[in-house]
């Protein structure tokens, strides 16, 4: 699966819904507030001195980085229009050792959401203010995409980009993922292919956290607005209006020759690792920006929108990105929801917008406002998830709303982190050893041939020069070998970004091959994921 979003909305669910002791909020108290999130509320003062909150976090900051062993990492802390602390951390990468600084890119991941979620409102407003029907946030989806259908014709005629952006349009979990990694389709033959997939959960009644899916409601906004990407959008009417210079794409951060490279969690500690273009989901997970950007990032979200005395942001841009629109879970005395990119929660009746970031490959960041003290904090670094950037979010809001510390969560980040390994590990099924004496299997040639499923579209089996049967998936030019297992039973590595650069997990291929006639189908059991089949038939 691409990138493992899979496994990191698994962890991301459990970070939000985890009962922690310094949530003192019951879940309909925090429901209520959410339908009031938007409200305009006075500045609290923070319950410390902000110097002190600046030691405290800072030497907290210094403790996480040195008892994960994170490679590199980069903390700032926004108050209002300025920036009241700011540290960087270790190494870019851990064989050149080159120290991280101010202007190291790193990749944001899923923080990418939020900037999407506000530069889609930007678009809705600037049609609001002119009168047109340009956009529409809330406006069927089929307005501004005619080519877009789901399954469900009712859904389809009512899907707007902000359930796209808010996790709500009962699409399977991860739906588009490996359409793209194995299947080399382009976004829009992934789009398409939604159409064949039956929704998996209730429409706007669900949280369900996609990637693809986020892409295509910031997408919509970027078309409506002249743009052919939602990174078009983004550079013009978010990163250049901040004067956010060094934010980039995927292929500008490996030029850059200041960038921070992602590191994987090996028995032996980090290794550093490679990262795939993310231009695919450049809304969802595919910006790369330096700590500096970020302050400016920050500090604007701080401000009510206002960077060196200027307005860059509306504020009822903010208001609408921020306003719950889902309700992620009502786990304990927690309740999250869900607004377009952005988490919101609370903590003694204070919101906390925020988001966290992830990529299997070897990168974790986090964003948290605190909107009501005029605070935001952003934490970047190159390493596996191993609880740093989350760690340090919950220290920040414990010493602001409550001016104590009331739990060490780094525990419990840390502990999330070997459960995700082995999650992993597992849901790529990993095959027990072969048999002493295999089975015969059937003669290639019964297997060979051209299968194709509604979603994932068509799979060929051919033989190599070496006689080996290879699958070869829609358009990949990659020709997958299938090694032989037991029976009509055979295996095939499949590539899984956060156990090592090169590292693969074998995963079974099944022929059904009925008496002598040729095989009826094959069975990808990497492919069986909800709401989807394995199945190719012949």
């Amino acid at each position: 699966m691409s990138y493992c979003s899979s496994i990191c909305a698994v962890i991301l669910a459990m970070l939000l819904t985890t009962p922690l002791v310094w949530h003192r909020v019951h879940a309909a108290t925090a429901a209520q507030t959410g339908q009031n999130a938007a409200a305009e509320t006075p500045s609290r003062k923070p319950a410390m001195a902000l110097d002190e909150l600046s030691r405290r976090l800072e030497t907290y900051a210094d403790n996480v980085f040195a008892a994960t062993n994170v490679p590199g990492m980069a903390i700032a802390l926004a108050h209002g229009d300025s920036i009241i602390l700011e540290k960087v951390y270790g190494v870019r990468s851990l064989v050149s050792r080159e120290p991280v600084t101010r202007d190291t890119v790193f990749p944001l991941a899923s923080l990418s959401k939020g900037m999407a979620g506000i530069s889609a409102v930007l678009v809705h407003l600037d049609a609001v203010e002119n009168d047109t029907a340009s956009f529409d946030i809330d406006a069927p989806l089929q307005r501004f995409l005619p080519r877009f259908e789901l399954a469900d014709p009712w859904v389809s005629r009512h899907v707007t980009a902000a359930d796209c952006l808010s996790h709500r349009t009962g699409l399977p979990p991860d739906a588009g993922e490996l359409l793209k990694s194995l299947f080399g389709y382009s976004n829009w033959e992934i789009f398409k292919r939604f159409r064949q997939l039956e929704l998996a959960r209730q429409f706007r009644d669900d949280f369900t956290y996609q990637n693809y899916v986020f892409t295509l409601g910031a997408l919509a906004a970027a078309n409506a607005a002249g743009h052919a990407t939602w990174s078009e959008l983004a550079n013009e009417r978010l990163f250049a209006p901040l004067g956010m210079n060094a934010t980039t794409s995927h292929d500008a951060y490996i030029r850059a020759p200041n960038h921070a490279v992602p590191h994987i969690l090996q028995p032996e500690g980090f290794v550093p690792n490679t990262l795939p273009e993310r231009e695919d989901q450049d809304a969802a997970s595919g910006v790369f920006a330096s700590l500096k950007d970020m302050e400016r990032w920050i500090r604007a979200l701080a401000n009510d929108g206002v960077v060196d005395g200027s307005r860059v942001l509306p504020e009822k841009a903010l208001e609408l990105a921020f306003k719950p629109r889902n309700l992620v879970s009502t786990s304990g005395p927690t309740a999250t929801l869900y607004g377009l990119g952005w988490q919101v929660s609370f903590m003694d009746s204070a919101r906390v917008v925020h988001h966290q970031g992830s990529l299997g490959e070897g990168v974790n960041t986090v964003v948290a406002l605190l909107p009501d003290y005029d605070l935001c904090l952003a934490v970047l670094t190159n390493g596996f998830m191993v609880g740093a950037p989350g760690a340090i979010k919950s220290k920040f809001e414990e010493l602001v709303i409550l001016g104590e510390d009331v739990q060490n969560q780094l525990p419990h980040h840390m502990e999330l982190a070997g459960f995700m390994l082995k999650t992993m590990a597992e849901s790529y099924g990993r095959m027990p050893p072969p048999p002493a004496i295999p089975r015969t299997a059937a003669p290639h040639e019964r297997c060979t041939g051209v299968y194709e499923a509604a979603y994932w579209g068509r799979v060929a089996i051919e033989h190599d020069a070496s006689g080996n049967l290879v699958a070869i998936f829609g358009n990949s030019p990659e020709r997958r070998v299938l090694r032989h297992y037991d029976a009509n039973v055979y295996s095939m590595e499949v590539a899984v970004p956060l156990a090592g650069p090169d590292a693969a997990f074998p995963t079974a291929v099944e022929f059904t091959c009925p008496n002598d006639k040729p095989c009826e189908s094959v069975r990808f059991r990497r492919l069986d994921t909800e709401g989807r089949s394995g199945v190719f038939s012949r």
